[in-house]
């Protein structure tokens, strides 16, 4: 798992505040994220199954976003999900439905190697389809958000393979509900 910290992608683990010893690969670097919500130990849980998966998942103050490459979900130029990517998924799905009542979004990413409009309907269906799949594994979508940003909020440079790698993501985050006072 990866957290984003400073501007740089730290290893770490995120389960700081879940009981028990979290011993692995990544001992170079230490820290702690409070786990927030009801269903603190099912969260642990959730969060432990994607460690040495290429799921990032950034932590931002209430603001949780879970990052996927859209490489390992998808076929190229497709909104067609590939079934090696289920396996994935479930663990994800069992990651957001421990939360309950909080916002969600999911923004689908392209490079910008092709037609604008395309990419732009390639990324509104990439989340739709995203989202379709969720809701069939139990992830309540009342509160789910989709947004095709297509080309839109690049993370690195388009001028290579690795960049473009990087662009093409979808980015599932999660706002917690605060209660009004």
């Amino acid at each position: 798992m990866k957290i984003k910290c400073g501007g740089q992608w730290l290893l770490m683990f995120l389960l700081g505040g879940c009981s028990g010893s979290h011993t692995g690969v990544f001992s170079h670097v230490e820290a702690k994220a409070e786990v927030i919500g009801a269903n603190k130990q099912v969260r642990c849980a959730a969060l432990r199954q994607l460690v040495n998966t290429p799921v990032q998942v950034v932590q931002v103050g209430a603001q949780l976003k879970v990052i996927l490459s859209t490489d390992d979900l998808f076929y190229s130029k497709s909104a067609r999900l590939r079934v090696s990517s289920y396996p994935l998924l479930d663990k994800v799905v069992a990651l957001l439905n421990t939360y309950d009542k909080e916002v969600m979004r999911i923004a689908a990413y392209t490079d910008d190697k092709g037609e604008f409009k395309r990419d732009q309907a390639l990324s509104q269906m990439r989340a739709r389809y995203l989202s379709n799949y969720m809701w069939q594994h139990g992830l309540d979508t009342r509160l789910l958000q989709m947004d095709a940003s297509g080309q839109a909020g690049a993370i690195a440079s388009n001028r290579s393979i690795h960049g473009r790698s990087q662009n093409r993501r979808v980015e599932i985050t999660i706002w917690e509900i605060l209660p009004l006072t």
